[in-house]
Parts: structure tokens; C-alpha cells; sequence
């Protein structure tokens, strides 16, 4: 009887300390994992700081002139559509409706 209360006792001190144990490991690991998540975020808050002061470096070398405004931006855009596909869009209707003109104008 008494082995029997024994050996209950020590398997619940066991299950005590075995619970006790996995405890511990969880909030280590949370611990942890913390801790590693605080040095990613500050890992990448002192690359973009990197990153935003290369490109202001970048950004001072450039000389005034070369420097485009958003307005003169949207400008070359028009400008460049225009050239490319409104002009040749143009000359093909020119040419759609001049040539039965001069065909006409020919044949008079």
C-alpha cells in the first residue's frame, strides 16, 4: 500500500515537473521568437534608412537641368504618343482619302 502511494507521488511530481519543463521551453521559444521578430524590424528599419539616404545622395548629384517636374514628365508622354501613334494614324487616313481624289483628278 504504501509503494503503491509511493509510486503515485513520484508520478505526479514527474507529471508536475515534466509540465513545468514543457512550460518553461514554450516561453523561451515565444521569448525568442520575439526578440528575433524586434531584430528583423529593426534589420529592415535600418535598411530603408540606408536606402532613402543612398537615393537622396543620388538625387543631390543629379545637375538642376536634368531634373524633370511631373508636368514636364506627362509633357514627353503626350508628346511622345503623338509621335507614334497619332501621326502615323493620321497618314493613313490621309492617304485613304487622297487617293481616290487623285484618282479622280487624274482621270478628269
Amino acid at each position: 500500500m504504501a509503494l503503491m502511494r509511493q509510486h503515485e507521488s513520484t508520478r505526479d511530481l514527474e507529471h508536475v515537473h515534466l509540465s513545468k519543463l514543457h512550460r518553461l521551453r514554450v516561453e523561451q521559444m515565444q521569448e525568442q521568437h520575439g526578440v528575433e521578430n524586434l531584430n528583423q524590424q529593426e534589420y529592415t528599419k535600418r535598411l530603408k534608412q540606408e536606402l532613402l539616404a543612398q537615393h537622396a545622395a543620388e538625387h543631390k548629384q543629379i545637375p538642376k537641368n536634368a531634373k524633370v517636374s511631373p508636368e514636364t514628365l506627362i509633357s514627353e508622354i503626350a508628346h511622345l504618343l503623338c509621335v507614334r501613334v497619332c501621326e502615323p494614324l493620321f497618314q493613313q487616313l490621309e492617304a485613304t482619302f487622297t487617293e481616290p481624289f487623285q484618282m479622280l483628278v487624274s482621270t478628269a
